[in-house]
């Protein structure tokens, strides 16, 4: 029976990071080949990355809260081999008792589930959590909280180097009551929403190469459509490096940074992520000054990733995880979460000990499965109206991953005033409500009997409350009635739609017949930002 299971010794300690990671594995041995589906459930808090056999599977969970907890239903047969096969799971775990990481919810209590769907008995597959997996902490990464630019987000990584090998001991079945109306602290659900739609992308440009090697061999190296087998760029021992890159539009994407591995330890490279060129800001994030977002004279301003690049006996001490199937002879730097950029900047300083070959970086943009049906044509002598319809799909797509996000840049989280525009168009350019109808649920779940408000951004880690989003909310239901006419679906929300409006009605002032702003200073009155 699988049950979930955790890291005995884990235990959260919030000073310098929003969150941890634990690493999980399990080896089986097939005696045959498997031709027939293989499914599995999975699911963790707060994220997971599963390999099987060095191999990518799934990122996952959707993003859910303590009312809905999604897991996802994937088919591993693809991955698994005649022999021993290694199964891998890294679960990115962030700390419960915090106000920080908003955009991600999580549980009080951390966790991993994996279950088997269905297997045919004969067949000597069972990679369900129990306590024959094994555990380990990862003591090298942390995730900064006091990045300037990154408020809600604290998904930028700090990775230090490896020391010592990951001590791998038995992971704890977590044991919770199941009678009584007791139960585990996630409602399950399966994902209402398709899996991401994964495409290679390429950088277009390099601006502003500060280094000794020559523009044509970063270019090389970087530029377009990589031979997997190219040596890349070779950076002398003890020097240092900048250069910027840029993509064809602002994207969202995981990002691979590959090196072969060098001799010796030491290395550096810093990642700053950034939506433009700008001024030096006034304030940072608040205060900028931006103009031609695309003139390289000016400088980059962003979140950041850093990375301590391992030498090959640390790259030992790193064997057992079994996340890269070059191990033995490349470094690769994938941040976990996906990020956000139109441009990035690297500054590298190479270790003086030994040479740094860079060999590529590789893009995979994510995404929600858009598909567009409609368009938009306007007879013109110019092509302003086609330009706007292409950014405006670009930017919509840009905002759809787990739930719609207000930006993908700076927050992820999914507001009812923003999410009923996008909602909007994108019942006009496709006809696709799932995302919608996950937002919708999502929003309701967040309803709070005691104020009779929803919240303005569900599904988030801290409640805010601006009481006239939960009618932008009532909106997206009215709106899903009429493009979809599904009375069952909507129906279930009506009892909280009057809620929602009988608390509006009891501010209405006797006098006036006006609505009285809030006397709580724990709802906000925003409407939408102005220049004042």
């Amino acid at each position: 029976m699988a049950t979930w299971i955790w890291h005995p010794e884990w235990t959260e300690h919030p000073t310098d990071s929003a969150g941890s990671f634990v690493h999980f594995r399990k080896t089986i041995t097939l005696t045959e080949r498997i031709s027939k589906p293989v499914h599995i459930h999975i699911t963790a808090d707060t994220k997971y990355k599963l390999y099987i056999n060095s191999k990518f599977v799934s990122l996952g969970p959707v993003k859910g809260d303590q009312h809905l907890w999604f897991y996802d239903e994937l088919d591993i047969q693809p991955y698994l081999k005649f022999g021993v096969n290694t199964i891998n799971v890294r679960v990115l775990r962030l700390y419960h008792a915090t106000i920080h990481a908003t955009s991600f919810p999580r549980l009080h209590v951390p966790g991993l589930l994996i279950c088997n769907v269905g297997l045919d008995p004969d067949l000597a597959i069972n990679i369900q959590t129990n306590d024959s997996w094994e555990t380990a902490l990862e003591e090298s990464t942390t995730l900064p909280t006091d990045i300037l630019e990154d408020a809600f987000l604290h998904i930028y990584e700090k990775v230090g180097q490896c020391t010592t090998q990951p001590n791998w001991i038995p992971a704890k079945p977590l044991i919770f009551p199941a009678s009584h109306g007791l139960s585990t602290p996630w409602k399950l659900s399966p994902r209402l929403i398709p899996f991401p739609r994964y495409q290679s992308a390429t950088f277009k440009a390099i601006h502003n190469i500060e280094s000794n090697q020559p523009r044509a061999n970063w270019e090389e190296a970087l530029l377009g459509l990589h031979d997997t087998n190219s040596e890349g760029i070779r950076l002398p021992a003890g020097s240092q490096h900048h250069v910027e890159l840029e993509v064809e539009n602002h994207t969202t994407a995981l990002l691979y940074f590959r090196f072969k591995s060098p001799e010796h330890a030491g290395s550096t490279m810093q990642v700053t992520y950034s939506e433009c060129y700008e001024d030096v800001p006034d304030t940072v994030p608040w205060i900028r000054k931006k103009g031609d977002r695309c003139d390289t004279r000016k400088k980059l301003v962003g979140p950041k990733d850093e990375y301590s690049i391992p030498g090959l006996a640390d790259q030992e001490l790193r064997s057992t995880l079994n996340y890269n199937p070059k191990l033995s002879d490349e470094d690769v730097f994938a941040p976990f979460h996906f990020r956000t950029f139109r441009f990035l900047a690297l500054d590298i300083t190479v270790s003086a000990l030994s040479d740094l070959i860079m060999k590529r970086v590789d893009i995979t943009t994510t995404k929600y499965p858009l598909q567009v049906l409609a368009d938009f044509e306007v007879p013109s002598a110019d092509n302003v109206y086609r330009q706007m319809w292409t950014t405006s799909i670009r930017t919509l797509s840009n905002c759809m991953h787990d739930c719609y996000e207000d930006c993908p840049f700076y927050e992820q989280l999914q507001y009812a005033m923003d999410t009923r525009s996008s909602a909007l168009f994108t019942y006009c350019c496709s006809g696709d409500d799932r995302l919608a109808r996950q937002a919708i649920i999502q929003l309701h779940n967040s309803y709070s009997p005691a104020v009779g408000l929803t919240a303005s951004r569900a599904p988030a880690h801290q409640l805010q409350l601006i009481p006239h989003f939960s009618l932008f909310w009532i909106c997206m239901i009215s709106d899903h009635f009429e493009y979809f006419n599904d009375a069952e679906f909507v129906r279930q929300f009506l009892p909280v739609c009057d809620g929602v409006l009988d608390s509006f009605a009891r501010r209405i002032d006797s006098k006036l017949g006006l609505i009285r702003l809030s006397d709580s200073s724990e709802q906000w009155d925003f409407v939408d930002w102005v220049d004042s």
